[in-house]
């Protein structure tokens, strides 16, 4: 198409210099703080991001350090971050959270979708829900939290207090051969506070809290229950 008139050629060249910057997505080398509501995807940052209190944010990406959330954010979702994501309550994620090469560490929090691939150890507490949880190759605590759905591939221990997880529990046997090559990965162990509840029914429960005795429930074959003192027994479970 021929553009004949300069009028015509200079709303063009306006037209494309104001989406430009819509449409690009480029890579901040610094740390970057965002202080205003925005659906603007944050992607490919080499530094810390710090979101403040009640901003509605579009996909935290790329990230290349921690991950900083004030109160009463809303994201769509979060992933790629190499560092740790801590988040004041409340906070809602509408998408995953996923590929974390840190902790993380939530309160009050509702994530819509999966937690997935974080490798280190995740915290949610007061009254924070999650869809899914799979492959946490760190500590799991859950405290006044529930879990919706399954919760799978769990490589350090997992510690309910006054939680739910509704749907199936994995954690991986210690490997035969050695993990990574490297030694025997220490077997997970499960500790079970207050009111805390399983699908599957590996201890037994009650409307009310049962917290008389400290129940470890560990891999082991053939299944059995191992009373090691009044206030600790160990349940092993194939």
């Amino acid at each position: 198409m021929k553009i004949r008139t300069g009028s015509s050629i200079i709303t063009v060249a306006l037209a494309l210099a104001i989406a430009a910057p819509l449409l690009a997505k480029s890579t901040v080398n610094s740390n970057l703080s965002v202080g205003q509501s925005s659906s603007e995807d944050f992607s490919s940052v080499n530094g810390n991001i710090s979101v403040s209190d009640g901003v509605t944010v579009g996909t935290l990406d790329s990230v290349n350090g921690n991950i900083r959330i004030g109160a009463g954010v809303v994201a769509e979702q979060i992933e790629s971050v190499n560092g740790s994501i801590s988040a004041k309550a409340p906070l809602q994620v509408s998408g995953e959270v996923k590929s974390v090469n840190g902790g993380i560490d939530f309160s009050q929090a509702t994530v819509s979708s999966e937690i997935s691939t974080v490798n280190g150890s995740i915290s949610l507490r007061n009254n924070s829900s999650v869809r899914s949880l799979n492959t946490v190759n760190g500590a799991l605590k859950l405290q006044n939290s529930r879990v919706l759905g399954d919760t799978e591939m769990v490589w350090g221990s997992l510690n309910l207090d006054a939680s739910t997880i509704q749907g199936s529990v994995r954690v991986n046997k210690p490997s035969q051969s050695g993990w990574n090559g490297w030694g025997q990965k220490p077997t997970p162990e499960i500790v079970i506070g207050s009111a805390a509840m399983f699908a599957a029914k590996i201890c037994k429960v009650a409307p009310q809290p049962m917290t008389d005795t400290i129940q470890q429930i560990l891999y082991g074959d053939p299944e059995s229950e191992v009373v090691v003192n009044p206030y600790l027994k160990k349940i092993m479970i194939p």
